[in-house]
């Protein structure tokens, strides 16, 4: 993978008269999980505010003009084609201007030096994807643009806002307009001076592509934070571990950033929990102080509160009680998963920075509640309703339903409409399929890849077993579909949501090679198969009932799960006849494949 940021530097200088770097003001949002549900949170509301919002997400869901959008509706592919033009031929002058200016420079050349590191200037797949969003909003003259950090922060190619760079002038230096001057960078200067990256926001930091942007926490945090600037302001979620609020805090001191919010403070989840009736959905909020707590505060540092965060030492709930009520803003939770608590607490913050000191008047608190209803962000703990018998006719080779010996299902040629639909929580009652709606159900898909997640949604599971039990007095077997990339710690993410003493079934399945991104790749599904086959054997609870197994693909997985719904077998233990859930994990690119397979399009065009 291509790190680094001088590249994209010094495409934009040399290669744009006026460079959109200068005129894009943005929200820069990092950390190891929950980024996305932040930029989507802090745009919908920019969005309900009355403000023109750009976002850039990566990576991408399905295809690659769905990381680029303006007011949640995805750039065209006329556009985006048009757009990927204009990036080539830029790239191509530009190697024929360094040639030109490499052959006839003065040995002594200062600028030969950084050309000569450039020569044959060639982005990445994600670069050109990150300067199509940049150029598409700039065209569009966007208000707010939220963009989300592809890997690690310091180095990631979104990280070239307000960044120091030797020749400005090289636009006209290298069409011989101008001769060449090294810009000087005078921190006194740089503190008075507008910049582009208005706040900057930490999410949850756990291990994360481990050697590449670090070999342990500490590593890896600092290396996150390097999206901080020392005089904008600097949000920071909730941490879990000790080592990430020590590294936090150290950088803070360090790199003297003069305004550093923590989030994690005076705020709790409220709402009805009864699951006595109407189990799900149920109505929650995030009660929240108006108050924005401040590590530091236009330089003035706060010791006590610093101590506090580095001891993980969080919520303080009798704050809220002794605090007026009109002192705490409600604010609905509609994305699933205990965690979006946290991830609402460092949008809303970042969203009262917006509003109090960049003069984004119109993010009220109306403004912020509409836009935390409206959020949409698909592929994380995200339920989808389907057709079963429909999408399994959408492949042609498959006709009328038949069984055959090896269990699975077959259907004629004919291809018939489907459906697939978001949803914006869990069914009510847990009601999951119905048999008397030509066999629609609901599953469960997030592309929970890594340890962090993949706790958040074993919890999530749990209580959705809870009220299934609540509210239809059986057992919830779950039949999970998973799929890795290649060097996650599959093991230990296995071993935190697959409960081995269960009846449940885990079936493993390969993802498609990922659009535009070469250095994704799936990892077999015969070693996940062989890696869960050792771990239930390990487990002295773990129940002979369990299934294993691969499955070859998608239309597969589904045809079988279809013949699970249609089997109607009763438990033998309890008479009961148990209720099944697909939940689909382990990558966000099988979660892409499975959406692909539906024909299900989260955004429409921008128009």
């Amino acid at each position: 993978m291509d790190l680094g940021i001088d590249k994209l530097l010094l495409f934009f200088n040399a290669s744009f008269e006026s460079n959109p770097l200068t005129t894009l003001k943005i929200v820069h949002v990092g950390g190891t999980n929950g980024k996305g549900s932040v930029c989507a949170l802090i745009a919908s509301t920019c969005q309900e505010a009355g403000y023109k919002t750009g976002t850039f997400n990566s990576p991408h869901l399905i295809h690659p003009t769905d990381s680029i959008r303006i007011n949640n509706k995805k750039i065209p592919d006329t556009k985006h084609l048009q757009i990927r033009n204009i990036i080539s031929k830029k790239e191509t002058e530009l190697n024929s201007l360094i040639e030109h200016y490499l052959t006839t420079c003065s040995p002594n050349d200062d600028l030969a030096g950084v050309l000569q590191k450039n020569r044959n200037l060639k982005l990445s797949n994600y670069e050109v994807s990150l300067v199509e969003s940049i150029i598409w909003f700039v065209e569009h003259a966007v208000d707010i643009a939220i963009l989300e950090v592809g890997v690690g922060g310091e180095l990631d190619a979104t990280n070239i806002f307000d960044q120091p760079h030797d020749f400005q002038n090289i636009y006209q230096i290298l069409r011989n307009t101008q001769k060449h001057s090294r810009e000087t960078h005078d921190n006194e200067n740089t503190k008075h001076r507008e910049f582009n990256s208005l706040v900057q926001c930490l999410c949850s930091v756990d291990f994360d592509h481990i050697g590449l942007i670090g070999n342990n926490l500490r590593e890896i945090t600092q290396t996150k934070l390097g999206i901080s600037r020392k005089n904008s302001f600097l949000v920071i979620g909730k941490q879990s571990k000790l080592e990430v609020s020590t590294a936090i805090s150290e950088y803070i001191t360090k790199c003297n950033l003069q305004n550093v919010i923590d989030s994690s403070l005076e705020w709790s989840v409220v709402g009805n929990t009864d699951s006595s009736s109407d189990c799900i959905p149920k109505a929650r909020y995030l009660k929240i102080s108006k108050d924005i707590s401040f590590l530091v505060n236009n330089g003035e540092t706060k010791p006590e509160l610093i101590e506090r965060f580095r001891n993980l030492n969080h919520n303080h709930p009798e704050i809220l009680k002794k605090n007026n009520e009109n002192s705490f803003s409600l604010l609905p939770l509609v994305l699933c998963g205990d965690y979006q608590a946290q991830n609402a607490a460092i949008a809303y913050y970042a969203l009262r920075i917006l509003a109090t000191k960049f003069r984004y008047n119109m993010i009220d608190d109306l403004a912020i509640q509409t836009g935390f209803n409206k959020v949409f962000w698909p592929g994380r703990l995200s339920w989808i309703d389907v057709n079963v018998k429909t999408v399994i006719n959408t492949d042609s080779k498959l006709n009328t339903f038949q069984k055959n010996d090896s269990d699975e299902s077959t259907f004629s040629e004919n291809k018939f409409e489907f459906r697939a639909d978001f949803l914006e929580s869990c069914p009510h009652n847990c009601k999951f399929y119905d048999k008397n709606a030509q066999y629609n159900f609901t599953f469960l898909a997030d592309g929970a890849h890594n340890p962090a997640a993949a706790a958040e949604l074993s919890k999530y599971i749990k209580s959705i077993k809870s009220d299934y039990l609540a509210a239809n007095k059986g057992e919830l077997k779950v039949v999970f579909l998973v799929g890795f990339t290649r060097g996650k710690q599959i093991n230990e993410i296995l071993s935190l949501i697959v409960d081995f003493s269960s009846s449940d079934q885990l079936w493993a399945v390969s993802f498609n090679q990922p659009e535009e991104m070469p250095w994704i790749s799936a990892t077999d599904p015969d070693l996940i198969t062989q890696s869960s086959i050792e771990l239930h054997s390990k487990d002295p609870s773990a129940n002979s009932d369990f299934v294993i197994k691969t499955v070859p693909n998608l239309n597969s997985a589904f045809t079988q799960f279809y013949n699970i719904l249609n089997q109607d077998l009763k438990d033998p233990k309890s008479n009961e006849t148990p209720g099944y859930l697909f939940v689909v994990f382990g990558s966000l690119y099988l979660v892409s494949d499975i959406l692909a397979f539906l024909k299900s399009l989260p955004w429409s065009d921008f128009c």
